[in-house]
């Protein structure tokens, strides 16, 4: 009897032991397909040169990987900002579960995924981090380097610039007045180092309207049919314009035409003046910051400052910005 009870428990147990382990096959396969997800969106994301092609195929691997309808990546500009989204996947439809990932932001799921999102999504919340780090660090190091370059060529402008009135006071000129040109210069130089900082676009006539009040009376008529805005922001137009109206009034001009374009994707100013031209040193006699420190304010905005005879006599100064106004 005993003998044939243990026979009888042995079978059970064996027929438990074949009932669990389908179930415990399926449950390692599902965590082979997480695991298998994971690493793959891992591998996607570290194999971009950029930091949002990988988010963007990271994302596009998890929505057609794990069979969702929608898959969403959100994330802040800065630790302060509010999320926007950075990469998205399919449509939306269905029941939505977000995963919060701290810094690296929160992915937000459509549908219900065959194969679970979570998992892979908060494998790549460090690496998320990581190169997000890495590239606003790599942008602080482009930025410095570019300030640290217009530092010098501003440097070495100013110093040439100053030149003139401490040699006219050496050689015993007016103290005074040549004082009154190198703080004019230096003011000129600190409204370039600020323009920088600027970003609104500039109406064109406004702007050189307010250059013509501060510049006084000038012996030139000055005209201007421009009736657009420039891309450059009004410190730097302002300089801008006020140099090339100095020196051509420099050169002997009497009649100055302020126009502007929009043609072949680019935006370009125009200051055509009948002085002396391009010839003489007139032209480049104008006091303010000089022509080499123009062009490279206007370089800084992605533009240049080109001069040419004009035919007839005079000289044409043209101002061309790549992608005009928006």
């Amino acid at each position: 009897m005993r003998a044939a009870t243990r026979t009888t428990g042995q079978a059970q147990h064996r027929r438990h032991d074949r009932l669990a382990k389908p179930r415990q096959c399926s449950s390692s396969r599902a965590a082979a397909a997480r695991r298998s997800l994971a690493d793959r969106a891992v591998a996607a994301l570290a194999a971009a040169d950029e930091w949002s092609e990988g988010i963007a195929a990271a994302v596009e691997l998890l929505w057609r990987e794990s069979d969702a309808a929608r898959v969403e990546w959100w994330i802040s500009a800065d630790d302060d900002s509010p999320l926007r989204l950075e990469a998205a996947a399919g449509r939306g439809g269905g029941p939505r579960v977000t995963y919060s990932l701290g810094r690296a932001g929160a992915v937000v799921v459509h549908g219900a995924p065959a194969v679970p999102v979570g998992a892979a999504a908060c494998a790549l919340a460090p690496i998320v981090r990581r190169r997000r780090a890495e590239e606003r660090l790599l942008g602080k190091v482009v930025e410095l380097a570019r300030r640290n370059e217009a530092l010098e060529d501003f440097a070495a402008l100013v110093a040439h610039e100053l030149k003139a009135p401490l040699l006219e006071v050496l050689h015993g000129g007016d103290p005074a007045a040549a004082a009154g040109r190198a703080l004019e210069l230096v003011e000129s130089i600190l409204a370039v180092a600020r323009a920088g900082a600027e970003g609104a676009e500039t109406p064109v006539a406004e702007c050189l309207g307010a250059v013509l009040h501060e510049l006084g009376p000038v012996a030139a008529a000055v005209e201007c049919s421009a009736e657009d805005e420039s891309p450059l922001p009004p410190g730097a137009l302002s300089i801008v314009l006020s140099n090339l109206v100095r020196n051509a009034c420099a050169a002997g001009a009497r009649r100055i035409g302020v126009g502007t374009a929009c043609t072949g994707g680019s935006w370009t100013l125009t200051v055509d003046d009948d002085g002396v031209g391009l010839g003489g040193d007139e032209y480049a006699s104008g006091s303010g910051v000089g022509l080499g420190l123009c062009r490279r304010l206007v370089e800084r905005f992605g533009g240049r400052l080109e001069l040419e005879p004009r035919r007839g006599g005079g000289t044409r100064a043209r101002l061309l910005v790549a992608g005009g106004v928006s």
